[in-house]
């Protein structure tokens, strides 16, 4: 069962980078999604505190924080779920600390 996720995105339109990378958090282990936009990505399994770890660097790198705007393919393939069922407001922070950057922009 997904317990929290976020979605970043990064885009350089001078180098033609558009980048994607998503966390998923689980109840004990997390997975590290990422990929060119518009494909299904690649991933790995870390643990929780390593996934909200990336989610704070690559925000430092220059990633946006999308995760109100998941693409639905995405939500669909990696939360196993419709994508009508994603929540309509994120939370403020998760238990790691790390903060939900769209609710200061």
């Amino acid at each position: 069962m997904v317990k929290d996720y976020y979605y970043l995105e990064y885009h350089d339109d001078e180098a033609n980078s558009h980048k994607f990378y998503m966390g998923i958090e689980f109840r004990f282990n997390g997975e590290i999604v990422w990929g060119r936009i518009g494909s299904k990505g690649q991933s790995k399994i870390a643990p929780n505190e390593k996934v909200a770890q990336m989610m704070t660097e690559k925000l430092k790198k220059g990633y946006v924080d999308k995760t109100d705007e998941i693409p639905d393919y995405l939500y669909e393939k990696w939360m196993n779920k419709s994508p009508s069922s994603k929540p309509s407001k994120p939370r403020l922070m998760n238990r790691y600390g790390l903060l939900n950057w769209w609710n200061f922009q």
